[in-house]
C-alpha cells in the first residue's frame, strides 16, 4: 500500500499546483501540499522501518536452519548427508547451500559433484569414488570428528 502511495502523491501535487484560485485557496492548496510531503515522507520511513525486521527475519530464519540442518543432516566434504536412521543415511548428497540434490557433472570420476541448481553453482570436495567411501564410513557409525573426505578431482 506504501508503493501506491507515494506514486500517487507526484500527481496530486501537480494537480494542486495547475489550480489558479484565489488567496484562500492558495493557502489551502499549500497547506495540502505541506501534507501531502509529510504523507510521502512517512511512506518512506516506513518503508525502511519495515525492511530492518525482514532482514532480521532473514537471519532467523538462517540460524534456525542450521539447527535443523545439526539434527537432519551430517556435513562431509563441502555437502550434507541425510540421516534415514541410526547408521543410515541417504546416497544423494545435498547443497549446503540450498538443499538441493549434488550431481556429478560427467561420468568420469574426475569431477566434484555440484549442487543442481544452476543458480546455486556450489562445489562439493569429492567426486564419485569420495562418494562412496564418505557413504561407507557415515554408514558404519563414522563420528562428527572424521576428517573430510578427499579434496581432489576439478573444483571449478
Amino acid at each position: 500500500m506504501g508503493f501506491e502511495i507515494a506514486v500517487l502523491i507526484p500527481p496530486l501535487v501537480t494537480a494542486l499546483e495547475s489550480l489558479r484560485l484565489g488567496g484562500v485557496q492558495a493557502e489551502r492548496i499549500a497547506f495540502l501540499k505541506e501534507k501531502l510531503e509529510m504523507i510521502r515522507e512517512r511512506v518512506v520511513a516506513l518503508e525502511k522501518e519495515n525492511a530492518k525486521p525482514e532482514t532480521e527475519n532473514r537471519k532467523l530464519f538462517d540460524e534456525l536452519a542450521t539447527y535443523r540442518v545439526s539434527e537432519d543432516y551430517v556435513e562431509r566434504g563441502g555437502a550434507l548427508f541425510r540421516r534415514e536412521g541410526p547408521n543410515r543415511y541417504s546416497e544423494v548428497p545435498r547443497c549446503p547451500g540450498c538443499r538441493g540434490p549434488m550431481v556429478s557433472q560427467a561420468r568420469t570420476n574426475a569431477f566434484n559433484y555440484r549442487c543442481g541448481d544452476p543458480k546455486c553453482g556450489r562445489i562439493a570436495d569429492f567426486t564419485r569414488p569420495g562418494l562412496r567411501r564418505i557413504l561407507a564410513k557415515l554408514n558404519r557409525g563414522a563420528t562428527a570428528t572424521d576428517e573430510p573426505e578427499e579434496a581432489g578431482g576439478q573444483s571449478g
